[in-house]
């Protein structure tokens, strides 16, 4: 036995390894209990943080509109934000707007309701991170990630807004807890596989960069040589995702650039620049390298300034946060290919790809929880190095795990405090509270245009 580990525990004098088998025991036991807490501490965060307001940036009011078409009947899958007939939607899929036509349906045209429905898939991310990671570290391990993730600022500034960030993460989740689910009977082609191809394609249906799921999944069964999963999954994916391309090429405008051509514009909100060459592409991903690994990954455990000075501390938090989960990620890769690594490989890669005016935290928030993951993983591994014992090993792992709990908690602090009283107006019955003068403006002009016209005018 190492001198590490006859180290004694200063409160009971007991060895490290029995304390950490003790306290895995006792997580084990009480399983159910600490996801309840961690789900309780993930939803009070949401509420003190909820923003009631519409969001003024044009997406949620695209969904919004695109969900409408879906309940009226004549018009097909189609978006009206200009005068006009309606024309038929080709660039958003109509996930996201299908699964708005419930609270639509409900509770009418309700802003508060629009957002419920992303902070109820904002809460099941967090519980199927807890299913999905418990079969992939130890108890205690399981413990801190849990409750880091409930505190992650970007998953709780999410939990509020009509996008499809919250419903993109939980449904990808789940296809990959169904992936490693199916996995566990190998033998066996059953539920779980068949839930995970549904899946998959729902996740596509829900925002077009899915696609990084069919990557992974295929290049899963492909290097593992998974050959009638390989078949299968091609298969039940052609069959429910060629529909819906078959249906937009039929509806195109002659002119109109498909989604993935708009990808490999120069900029996309300037079509006459053409298409970026391949110079310009090794550009591209030079530029989003800097943006994703020195600023927004920083933005996906911690609160930081939209725009944050050159070589300070979000610079400083983003590079470490990105050299730990690279290396943690490293080091599952070269232990065993799992469904996660293929993920937040084909995820990072599209986000290097990516149009840099749309280069931002929400492209790499599905992958966030796993962040944590391979900051865990590469701890652990560093303590092994040192020829620590496991159950050491272990307690570092969740010392450093817990320092960027600690970081996410205390950044979100000042908009928590801020929001309670945006909150506290909005509640006394400023329904325009928290917008900018000229956006409450415009607003208090709709509304007296409303109510001082007839409505056919």
């Amino acid at each position: 036995m190492t001198s590490a580990a006859k180290h004694k525990s200063r409160k009971t004098g007991r060895p490290v390894a029995q304390t950490v088998q003790t306290l895995d025991r006792r997580i084990e036991q009480k399983q159910v209990v600490i996801t309840a807490l961690a789900l309780g501490v993930h939803l009070l965060l949401c509420l003190v943080a909820f923003d009631p307001k519409l969001h003024t940036g044009g997406d949620n009011t695209a969904y919004l509109l695109l969900a409408e078409s879906l309940l009226r009947l004549g018009d097909g899958y189609s978006l009206n934000m200009n005068p006009g007939l309606p024309s038929p939607q080709t660039l958003y899929p109509f996930g996201f707007p299908l699964l708005l036509t419930l609270p639509m349906l409900i509770f009418g045209k309700s802003v508060i309701a629009f957002k419920a429905l992303s902070s109820l898939f904002s809460l099941g991310s967090v519980l199927l991170f807890s299913l999905l990671i418990r079969r992939l570290v130890t108890p205690l391990i399981w413990c801190a990630l849990l409750f880091t993730l409930a505190l992650n600022p970007i998953m709780v500034e999410y939990s509020h807004w009509v996008l499809t960030e919250s419903p993109f993460l939980f449904f990808s989740l789940l296809a990959i807890y169904f992936l490693i689910r199916s996995e566990e009977k190998p033998g066996r082609v059953g539920v779980f596989f068949w839930s995970a191809v549904v899946t998959v394609a729902f996740t596509c249906l829900i925002r077009s960069a899915g696609i990084t799921l069919v990557a992974a999944a295929i290049s899963y069964f492909l290097f593992n040589r998974k050959w009638l999963r390989l078949a299968l999954l091609t298969a039940g994916l052609c069959l429910l995702l060629i529909p819906w391309n078959v249906r937009n090429r039929m509806v195109q405008a002659e002119q109109e650039v498909s989604y993935g051509g708009v990808v490999f514009m120069k900029n996309p909100y300037s079509p006459h620049l053409g298409m970026i060459d391949a110079g310009g592409l090794l550009e591209r991903m030079r530029n989003n390298s800097k943006i994703y690994f020195l600023n927004q990954c920083a933005r996906g455990l911690f609160v930081t300034p939209a725009v944050p000075k050159p070589g300070g501390p979000v610079k400083t938090a983003a590079a470490v946060i990105t050299l730990l989960t690279l290396a943690g990620l490293m080091i599952r890769v070269a232990r065993r290919r799992g469904i996660v690594e293929f993920y937040v490989l084909a995820t990072l890669g599209l986000a290097l790809i990516w149009p840099e005016v749309w280069s931002d935290i929400r492209f790499i928030m599905p992958v966030v929880p796993f962040f944590l993951f391979y900051i865990a993983e590469f701890s652990v591994a560093v303590a092994a190095k040192a020829s620590l014992n496991d159950n050491l090993a272990q307690k570092i792992a969740v010392v450093v795990v817990g320092i960027f709990a600690t970081g996410s908690l205390l950044t979100q602090l000042p908009a928590v405090q801020s929001n309670l009283r945006l909150l506290s107006r909005y509640a006394a019955g400023d329904q325009y509270a928290g917008y900018s003068a000229n956006i409450r403006q415009f607003f208090e002009s709709a509304d007296w245009v409303r109510d001082n016209t007839a409505e056919d005018a």
